[in-house]
């Protein structure tokens, strides 16, 4: 009946690497989860109110949580993260499913270089996965003696390769004409990023939070000679700008020899 304790069975996994994931990780090390917390409201809706919260060190684990008797209770887990860093928006009998939407982390300039070293080529994805957040949840109901969550990242893997083929075609340029590629930045990125996003998304209760804005993640130096190719890896929050000029993109600089007169390539990527 409603109201009633229910021993729950719970455990989670990471998910990173399935088509229904917008961020796709490809290397086991990106996935580095060290705490958890659970959050169970008494509905669904956005209005339903905070029951129960719980900090979490390992999982599998089992907990003792109310029965929603005939109707749904949410469960929400956060991975990377506890209760304390949700603040005021994890107070139980007060806040709301909503409150989450406020519940964010800043995106810093230096994410350029993720793994926390000087060089973006010393890229080791480890050193930043740690403190990325992942989320999920699940809807249960009376019966329910086990919940699984299938957690994402709140962070989308980028992978980009610029290549200069401008010796490339049916005429090739004149030398003094090519252009040599110096420099790469991504623009325009979200500075926050809710500890449960991809949980309220998935769950159709997301909204922008109230306090919005951009970044542009620190210029680095990609030196391409014509010929030459280079990849780079990147962690960017979900790509939400309201029109298309907020939209994050990725600008490519390069410098004619002939008279050293600067280009700049902008390249959109999709918001999917």
């Amino acid at each position: 009946d409603k109201g009633d304790t229910i021993t729950f069975t719970i455990d989670a996994s990471a998910t990173f690497s399935d088509t229904d994931s917008r961020a796709v990780f490809a290397d086991g090390d990106e996935k580095n989860i060290t705490k958890y917390c659970l959050l169970v409201y008494d509905g669904t809706s956005n209005s339903s109110k905070l029951l129960e919260c719980f900090d979490i060190t390992s999982l599998p684990t089992t907990l003792t949580l109310p029965s929603p008797g005939a109707g749904n209770y949410r469960a929400i887990m956060i991975a990377n993260s506890q209760l304390s860093e949700l603040k005021t928006y994890a107070t139980k009998d007060s806040s709301t499913l909503d409150d989450l939407n406020n519940a964010t982390f800043p995106v810093s300039s230096h994410y350029n270089i993720p793994g926390g070293g000087s060089d973006p080529d010393d890229y080791a994805p480890a050193g930043a996965a740690t403190h990325f957040t992942w989320s999920g949840y699940v809807d249960y109901t009376g019966s329910t003696r086990s919940m699984f969550f299938n957690l994402r990242p709140n962070m989308a893997k980028l992978t980009v390769t610029v290549s200069n083929k401008c010796t490339e075609g049916k005429e090739k340029p004149n030398p003094i004409d090519q252009i040599k590629i110096v420099n790469i930045q991504i623009k325009n990125v979200r500075n926050k990023v809710l500890h449960a996003q991809n949980a309220l998304s998935d769950a159709e209760l997301y909204r922008k939070p109230s306090e919005f804005g951009f970044t542009n993640y620190n210029i680095e130096k990609l030196e391409l000679a014509p010929g030459e190719s280079k990849t780079r890896h990147y962690y960017i929050p979900h790509n939400l700008g309201d029109t298309y000029a907020d939209a994050t993109y990725i600008e490519v600089d390069g410098v004619r020899q002939l008279d050293f007169m600067d280009t700049a390539y902008k390249l959109y990527i999709s918001s999917s």
